[in-house]
């Protein structure tokens, strides 16, 4: 979480929508005009991964994102390219995602 709150605070979006996610969606938070809080979140799921439920979850809402940040270990299938970019934050220096930009993070 330390992680999210660090681009949020540098980024500064208009609005942070977090999607607890593992093999559905579980959770969605919403906080605007800078009033993210880690404090604040609510974590919800915790099983075997598919992020593909993420992106089908932000399609059959209609939400339009600029991009989207994944916090994973990339133990997941990864579906197909949304038309966002994704930025894949990975805990595995082993795993790079097949379509968008990977990262990994120490954790």
């Amino acid at each position: 979480m330390s992680e999210l709150a660090a681009i949020v605070e540098r980024v500064r979006p208009s609005k942070v929508r977090v999607l607890y996610v593992d093999w559905a969606v579980h959770g969605e938070q919403v906080f605007e005009d800078g009033q993210f809080a880690v404090s604040s979140l609510q974590p919800a799921g915790g099983g075997g991964t598919d992020l593909t439920k993420a992106f089908d979850y932000v399609k059959e809402k209609r939400y339009e994102p600029q991009a989207m940040i994944v916090f994973t270990d990339c133990e997941t299938p990864f579906g197909t390219a949304p038309e966002y970019p994704v930025l894949w934050a990975v805990t595995s220096k082993r795993i790079s995602a097949p379509h968008g930009r990977t990262v990994h993070i120490d954790v």
